[in-house]
């Protein structure tokens, strides 16, 4: 059935799940919509602070705009990658990886202590100052955050499916017949559905019990990162035994044209991707209660979409980081070291951590 079988299914689940939406949509707790955008009242107090020569207003909608160039030249990279040269490619990559990385630093310098928003009112906006320097502090706490995980992330996007590739992907008891590479990202999922449960229904009530405040919001990211890191350095002992492991005279139907697998059975990937999906239920949608749960009403959903947004600067940085590393992930892994961008993505995992953690005892002295 192909194709036509997997898509239509899941088009299927969708239907379902929109149906089951409107049906108990009255049973939802809403709020009333805002006079004004909680985005464009923000715009105009820092355009106003700006007016006023404030510099740090004008690093932060510096930085916004850095951040914004960068998501663009990331997303232009990948729709133009077949159509442009290897050295456009990489100054693409490059001039993302530079637009998010100084556009998030000055975001994170001026919005730390956003005291210079005054408290002016502003014809036309319903927005507070005390909101704006609410919401503006706490994108320090989400940028750091969701580039420490995004690090770790991206590893499981991409290369854990590689690596998978040049495995031995055949389905045990099936003959010949080969998995995909993609289709181990189900042990993301099932990480995901199995460990939820748990985790809200036994694991986090008992170390909350026991831990009280040390099994917060910064105590649930760090076990994430902790489990997240995990997968990846799983994920380079694996490709370090992969390659130790004969060649077999088998072509992978994943991997590029030509390229054999080798003798270590996938399957073993599961556990990578497993691993993965577990950190995700204590990272993403713990930042994003951290940011629903610290914001005023009028800016909740401004500051979740905010931390929905900074996921696509995560992306800029490791796409050049997977252009700088192309020598050592050629399209036969046996010829390189893509365990190379494992420690690489640890290495950065732990310096925005470290990071994370200095905004959040800003954030809450």
């Amino acid at each position: 059935y192909g194709y036509f079988a997997a898509y239509f299914i899941a088009s299927m689940c969708m239907l379902f799940a929109v149906v089951s939406f409107v049906c108990v949509r009255g049973r939802y707790r809403t709020s009333p919509l805002q006079r004004t955008s909680a985005m464009a009242d923000v715009c105009k107090r820092i355009s106003q602070e700006i007016q006023q020569g404030n510099r740090w207003a004008r690093l932060a909608a510096l930085g916004a705009a850095l951040a914004g160039s960068a998501i663009a030249c990331s997303v232009a990279s990948a729709l133009l990658q077949h159509e442009l040269s290897h050295g456009h490619v990489l100054i693409f990559s490059m001039a993302a990886f530079a637009l998010a990385s100084v556009g998030a630093l000055m975001i994170v310098i001026s919005c730390e202590s956003p005291d210079w928003v005054s408290e002016i009112d502003l014809p036309g906006v319903s927005l507070s100052a005390a909101d704006t320097r609410g919401f503006l502090k706490l994108l320090p706490v989400i940028i750091t955050a969701q580039m420490a995980f995004g690090a770790i992330y991206n590893c499981m996007q991409y290369s854990f499916q590689q690596q998978a590739c040049q495995m031995d992907l055949r389905i045990p008891g099936s003959g010949e017949s080969q998995f995909a590479g993609s289709f181990f990202m189900i042990g993301d999922c099932l990480g995901i559905t199995i460990a939820t449960p748990i985790a809200v229904g036994w694991f986090n009530p008992l170390l909350e019990s026991r831990l009280g405040n040390y099994f917060s919001h910064e105590g649930k990211f760090l076990f994430g990162m902790i489990v997240g890191g995990l997968s990846v350095v799983l994920a380079a002992y694996l490709e370090l035994l992969r390659r130790s492991m004969p060649v077999m005279d088998r072509i992978s139907n994943c991997a590029p044209d030509g390229v054999h697998m080798s003798e270590l059975s996938a399957v073993w990937m599961f556990l990578p991707f497993l691993l993965c999906g577990v950190g995700e239920i204590y990272t993403n949608p713990v930042i994003m209660h951290l940011a629903y749960s610290s914001s005023s009403a009028a800016t909740r959903t401004l500051a979740v979409v905010a931390t929905l947004l900074v996921q696509a600067l995560g992306t800029a940085i490791f796409g050049v980081q997977i252009t700088a590393l192309s020598q050592f992930m050629p399209n036969d892994l046996n010829d390189g070291h893509i365990e190379y961008g494992y420690y690489m993505s640890l290495g950065i995992a732990l310096f925005f951590y470290v990071s994370f953690v200095r905004s959040m005892r800003i954030f809450r002295p």
